[in-house]
């Protein structure tokens, strides 16, 4: 009985930890994808001058919430998927900063893909089970 007990208290453990999983992450890269959409949607309206307060304010956000995750992101994901995020914001963020008006727009969308495609792969669903 004893042992049925123990065996019940780790697996809701276990249990507790995969939804605080899956939770987190969605949150964070949600923030970050809604954070990059804006950044976005400054890039198309100051095509000219990238490097206005307004996009680096934008960009100023994403870079936050990312650097404040990063650490336990790294702990639960691919840390090469997340090495690659991590460069693309970076990069992005250099561009905007540098005023790179040709290559921003490709940066932003690319991180934008793939922070997408982040978020579809933290929920358990069959294509992601086999």
């Amino acid at each position: 009985m004893k042992r049925i007990i123990i065996i019940t208290i780790i697996f809701s453990a276990l249990l507790s930890v995969a939804v605080f999983e899956m939770i987190y992450t969605t949150r964070i890269y949600t923030d970050i994808h809604n954070g990059l959409i804006a950044v976005s949607d400054s890039i198309e309206q100051h095509q000219d001058n990238l490097n206005n307060p307004e996009t680096m304010q934008l960009m100023d956000k994403v870079m936050k919430r990312w650097s404040r995750g990063k650490e336990l992101l790294f702990s639960f994901g691919n840390t090469t998927l997340l090495r690659s995020v991590d460069e693309r914001l970076i990069t992005l963020d250099i561009m905007i900063k540098t005023n790179h008006p040709d290559d921003a727009p490709i940066a932003v969308a690319t991180a934008k893909a793939l922070v997408k495609a982040i978020i579809n792969d933290t929920h358990p669903v069959p294509t992601n089970l086999f």
